[in-house]
């Protein structure tokens, strides 16, 4: 086995210092780099032949086409349709919009706290759903001003439309409530109503 192992290294060794050996060019042109003279080594090897029988041919680069880079071609606007966007693009006013999707009032800040849209100009409100979809629990982020006023409020409109109490957690610390329970879309109807 050690015969196996010394003899394999000896050939990789001897492959990869052939293969390096001629793979390097001389260059004698202004700067050390000859542009004239470039040419490429390439060694075929498939998986599973003899390393010691590999084939090598040598490519002039001088003989392959060109490459014509352009800064700014009339085609660009193609591309950059395709391209996404860096930001997300400002909400352009309509009268309604064919998603049903409602951007936020400009009097959302006349209540004593607010809810911000996301960056993508949505209702914050997550769902998460944990072991295995018996732990479900509602997510309501980017909250400022009265934080508790809010909780109250919530928990009193989930309570007349759903005719039981819920348990919820309220962090100050990352101002977002919790609730436990899938309730994505009634607090969202909520906050939609109130402005936000």
């Amino acid at each position: 086995m050690a015969f196996l192992v010394r003899n394999t290294h000896r050939t990789f060794s001897a492959i990869f210092k052939k293969t390096l050996a001629s793979s390097t060019t001389q260059f004698s042109a202004y700067n050390g780099i000859d542009l004239t003279a470039r040419t490429l080594h390439i060694s075929h090897n498939r998986l599973g032949e003899n390393p010691r029988l590999t084939a090598t041919e040598d490519v002039d680069l001088n003989a392959q086409p060109l490459i014509e880079v352009l800064k700014n071609p009339p085609e660009w606007k193609y591309v950059e349709q395709i391209l996404p966007k860096l930001t997300v693009p400002s909400v352009t006013p309509k009268a309604e919009y064919p998603s049903g999707w409602v951007p936020q009032h400009p009097d959302g800040h006349s209540h004593p706290y607010f809810v911000r849209r996301n960056r993508n100009h949505m209702v914050p409100v997550y769902l998460s759903i944990d072991r295995r979809g018996t732990w479900r629990k509602t997510y309501v982020k980017f909250i400022s001003g009265d934080i508790w006023k809010l909780h109250k409020d919530l928990m009193d409109y989930i309570e007349y439309y759903m005719c039981k109490k819920e348990r919820s957690r309220v962090n100050e610390f990352t101002r977002q409530i919790i609730i436990n329970g899938d309730y994505v879309n009634l607090i969202k109807d909520y906050l939609i109503q109130k402005g936000f």
